[in-house]
């Protein structure tokens, strides 16, 4: 849950937003708390913060793999410009981060249920001149690796940011589209297997870098797609992979009698990789 509040106590010390600065180091100004339970109110989070129980991230938000929510403080001192501030979490994967009175964001709900629109989950922050505000966040990602980056910019940084990232991962797409269909036209020509694991390895691999670009475009109001789609993807990009190395090795059963051995355990790791997702939906 992301609340604003005033005058309560800090472990770390407040960010001063300068006037002239357009980008701020908000991690190395985040405590945090680990939520075993999952099930702590807000005002059990206030007590919590009074009675010193956060911890200074010091610059680090890697959590490992997540069993916890965890909510995050911080506190901002604006300078003598009044202006927008967006709170950003560079993780597609977060399954929840939730936002009082203004909406729930996480990949467990529909894509344009944000409260602005990008691949990532962000937020906007209004910020007074010459006043202090305090930050609580609640980010959940259960059963996976927790630890996402933050980015604190202004608004107007953030949007030239933003089209700029989206460039290069229009570009990323377009050389990983060219590849994958040259190599298949390669296949097609010449009947070797090595362009054909190569394809295919190519395009599992672009499809794990671009996540968070295929909820927002492709399965945007079916967030369960998100809950299989990483652990198929990866495992299918890891065995075609292989397959691809002992094809241009041109490794064989003649040449290597523990091919056949490894290749069932290929088989057998797919098929467990997509047992795993789905089950876990």
């Amino acid at each position: 849950m992301f609340l604003p509040f005033l005058g309560f106590s800090q472990e770390t010390a407040p960010l001063f937003i300068a006037p002239s600065q357009q980008s701020f180091d908000v991690v190395k100004h985040i405590s945090f708390l680990e939520d075993r339970s999952s099930q702590l109110t807000i005002r059990q989070i206030l007590v919590a913060h009074k009675t010193n129980r956060f911890k200074s991230a010091r610059g680090n938000l890697g959590f490992g793999i997540s069993t916890s929510a965890y909510w995050l403080y911080f506190k901002t001192q604006n300078g003598a410009k009044a202006d927008n501030l967006i709170l950003r979490f560079q993780d597609p994967g977060i399954d929840k981060i939730l936002v009082s009175l203004m909406a729930n964001m996480g990949d467990l709900y529909p894509f344009y249920a944000r409260p602005i629109i990008d691949k990532d989950f962000v937020v906007r922050l209004p910020q007074v001149k010459y006043q202090s505000s305090e930050y609580f966040v609640r980010i959940e990602k259960k059963g996976e690796s927790l630890s996402p980056p933050v980015q604190l910019l202004r608004e107007h940084f953030y949007h030239q940011y933003h089209k700029n990232e989206y460039l290069f991962w229009g570009f990323f797409i377009g050389m990983a589209l060219a590849l994958v269909l040259l190599n298949l036209l390669i296949f097609i020509n010449f009947r070797e297997n090595a362009f054909l694991y190569s394809s295919a390895y190519i395009f599992f691999f672009a499809s794990i870098c671009v996540t968070g670009l295929g909820y927002e475009f492709l399965w945007y109001n079916f967030p369960v797609v998100g809950f299989f789609d990483t652990s198929i993807v990866s495992t299918a990009t890891v065995a075609f992979h292989l397959l691809f190395i002992q094809a241009f090795t041109n490794q064989t059963i003649r040449k290597n009698r523990w091919l056949f051995v490894a290749n069932r355990g290929v088989v057998f790791f797919l098929l467990c990789g997509m047992v795993i997702g789905l089950w876990g939906t």
